[in-house]
């Protein structure tokens, strides 16, 4: 029974949302549709196969427009989380996730200290990050202000400054402070003090003083050696990520200064998915239900809707 664009469009939809079994469920139960899991898994797979293959940045710009101003930013956002696969006895792979928006699609005010963001592009890739990167090089907008806001690992920030050398660069404000809290657990005897000595650095970083910070940590006495090298390491780490911790400047420039966006999306994209429970992934199966279900959660299912119309 040849399946109508219609219907592949909706079965790939409900595939990108729930397990193959309740997508099936959802189209018998409430559509009279005579349909089994293997269908919609077969369909789901296929059309993830296909998308791995097309032009991104080409059917990025046609289907969100978006429309850029000189002076709205373009954040960005990478991260990775973890999935079950049937690679080596059921070996745990990491699927690197990006996430990229615009500063006016973010809405404050939703309640108290709470935001939303409306629209949002995601590149997801299991594999190296080299190829990741390289995906998403080919769908990123042409904006001339970027902002990367990333946890500090040094393969992203070698890219940045390879490809982006003029950008904004901001480590996660939220990750700074916990490399400062468990420096102050270690060096201080009460959790009181730890917490103070922590809120005060931070506190200084939103007040321009990155320098003074430093000088104040590496100035901290110190009689055993690995508390020392806690230090130094500290020390290190601020040096190495000075130009990203000003925090004041940014804020100043209304930049956020948080991923939380990019950790929430490893879970709503991703994880709610793809890692729900019992579920082991042949890496290409993953790799075209990530692709579905970052087509899904970025511009619907209209990218998806175009394939499957000209295929029919």
């Amino acid at each position: 029974m040849k399946i109508s664009a219609r219907l592949q469009e909706h079965m790939c939809r409900l595939g990108a949302k729930l397990t193959f079994e309740e997508s099936a469920e959802e189209l018998n139960t409430f559509m009279a549709i005579e349909a089994n899991a293997k269908q919609v898994e077969r369909l789901c797979h296929h059309y993830g196969e296909v998308l791995e293959s097309i032009d991104w940045r080409g059917c990025y710009n046609d289907s969100i427009q978006l429309k850029f101003k000189l002076e709205d930013p373009l954040y960005v956002m990478m991260d990775g989380s973890m999935i079950l696969t049937r690679e080596k006895e059921h070996s745990w792979k990491e699927v690197k996730l990006c996430r990229m928006f615009l500063g006016s699609d973010r809405v404050t005010g939703i309640s108290k200290d709470r935001s939303m963001l409306s629209d949002s592009l995601y590149i997801g890739h299991l594999g190296s990050h080299q190829q990741f990167l390289d995906k998403v090089l080919d769908s990123m907008p042409s904006k001339p202000c970027k902002v990367f806001l990333g946890d500090g690992a040094k393969w992203i920030w070698n890219w940045v400054d390879e490809y982006f050398p003029g950008s904004t660069q901001i480590l996660d404000y939220y990750h700074c402070k916990e490399h400062l809290c468990e420096f102050g657990k270690e060096y201080f005897r009460t959790h009181q003090q730890s917490h103070a000595w922590a809120e005060q650095c931070m506190d200084k970083l939103k007040a321009e003083q990155v320098e003074a910070v430093i000088s104040e940590i590496e100035q901290l006495p110190t009689k055993k050696k690995q508390l020392e090298k806690s230090r130094n390491n500290l020390v290190t780490y601020l040096k190495n990520n000075e130009k990203r911790v000003n925090y004041g400047k940014f804020i100043k420039q209304g930049y956020m200064v948080g991923s939380g966006a990019i950790e929430s999306a490893n879970r709503d994209v991703i994880q709610k998915r793809l890692k729900l429970s019992g579920q082991r992934w042949t890496m290409e199966g993953a790799k075209q239900m990530l692709n579905i279900r970052t087509c899904y959660k970025t511009a619907g299912m209209k990218i998806l809707k175009n394939l499957i119309t000209n295929a029919a």
